[in-house]
């Protein structure tokens, strides 16, 4: 589908971008393996890789090429949803062993600090974003920094364990939601979205029969 679309030929950074992605993605599977002693500095390359080329290449496969002022800010667009991604995920990757810098940061403190600097670079990323790479740049950047703001507060919400107390409850007023809240709101969703797989695992089931009941089989032994 993409090569009827995107000829090689005449789109060549379509598939450097795929290539990039790919290679970003392989090189995340050492985030389940890195020690310690790697340090942040090379989890964080990996992070930032692995976001940046997974947006940089959903803009050349929506436009087939782009400006270095938007293959830029589709980049840093990348790295922060991969940090806030990873922010959101830091109690599940603690448990599974997966490295990145916030759960190697919850083995020094707290992560106060971490999640002030992720919000600073989203901040950053938006308001360095040029003028022409968005059509409507006002609004869409202003959407995209409070969405990823309630992002942030969520995971805050979602992982008080890991923030200070004095931390969690000075920025639970910039929450548009009781951090208790969101916890009970996350508790419903996730009840509703494990009574709903459940509901489709067995209409699965039940439809095997019949659909099996369908097949016609060959003559000799369906062996």
């Amino acid at each position: 589908m993409i090569e009827s679309e995107f000829p090689r030929s005449l789109f060549p950074d379509v598939y450097e971008s795929l290539l990039a992605i790919h290679a970003g993605q392989e090189r995340s599977l050492c985030q389940h393996s890195l020690s310690e002693r790697g340090g942040q500095s090379d989890v964080l390359d990996i992070s930032v890789e692995k976001g940046g080329t997974s947006v940089l290449a959903d803009a050349y496969l929506a436009r087939g090429s782009v400006s270095p002022d938007e293959a830029e800010f589709a980049f840093g667009y990348g790295v922060f949803l991969q940090l806030i991604d990873d922010l959101q995920d830091v109690e599940e990757d603690i448990k599974n062993g997966h490295n990145t810098v916030f759960t190697l940061a919850t083995k020094k403190g707290a992560l106060d600090g971490m999640a002030n600097r992720l919000h600073r670079f989203v901040d950053d990323v938006l308001t360095s974003c040029e003028a022409s790479v968005l059509r409507h740049p006002g609004t869409l950047t202003e959407l995209v920094r409070r969405s990823c703001r309630v992002l942030i507060l969520e995971s805050i919400a979602q992982s008080p364990a890991f923030y200070s107390d004095s931390y969690s409850a000075s920025i639970e007023r910039y929450s548009p939601m009781r951090f208790a809240q969101i916890r009970r709101l996350h508790e419903k969703m996730k009840a509703k979205k494990a009574r709903l797989r459940k509901v489709l695992r067995n209409k699965t089931l039940l439809d095997i029969p019949s659909a099996a009941g369908k097949l016609v089989w060959p003559k000799g032994d369906p062996n």
